[in-house]
């Protein structure tokens, strides 16, 4: 009797075996195609909105108004040209001899050699001067030693300059 059990009950292991392995392919395969459905309908239902997008500008801008250059120069303003062979317009009057309004080619030529002036600075009784000299441009003072010339006295438009054969005046010019 016993043998009749087992045999019998062999078979029906391996059919409930057999069973439960179809179902659980079947519940896969039911689950994947519902899961892409599922994508496909909420990617069908998904609302498309179209923002209209501009730029947040800040308060009291008008677009009217144009915008300048803070740093531009102004449109009558003449600039150095950067034409160093040009020479320079000294009053120059030597300490050795009395003055003259004849310049010498030499003169001409020493002039070149000259500080330009750039600007002077005030505050207070102190003045400095802003000097340019071989392309660099530099704030001098009383006293102060700029190439062959020595700084004897700053004004407001005006530096003076003691050096090889006499008082140099500088004048800014605007």
């Amino acid at each position: 009797m016993e043998r009749s059990l087992l045999g019998k009950r062999v078979p029906v292991f391996i059919s409930t075996l057999l069973l439960l392995i179809i179902s659980v392919a079947f519940l896969k395969i039911t689950f994947s195609a519902e899961m892409l459905q599922a994508n496909a309908v909420s990617k069908k239902q998904a609302p498309t909105v179209e923002l209209q997008t501009q730029p947040v500008m800040p308060k009291g801008y008008r677009p009217d108004m144009s915008l300048r250059d803070p740093f531009a120069l102004a449109a009558n303003f003449k600039g150095d040209t950067g034409d160093t062979d040009k020479p320079v317009p000294v009053a120059s009057t030597p300490n050795n001899s009395g003055a003259t309004d004849v310049t010498t080619k030499a003169e001409q030529v020493f002039a070149k050699k000259l500080p330009i002036l750039v600007g002077v600075i005030s505050q207070g009784d102190s003045k400095a001067a802003i000097l340019k000299f071989e392309g660099v441009s530099r704030s001098y003072q009383l006293q102060d030693r700029i190439g062959a010339f020595q700084v004897v006295e700053i004004r407001d438009a005006t530096v003076m300059l003691s050096g090889r054969g006499g008082t140099y005046e500088i004048t800014f010019e605007r």
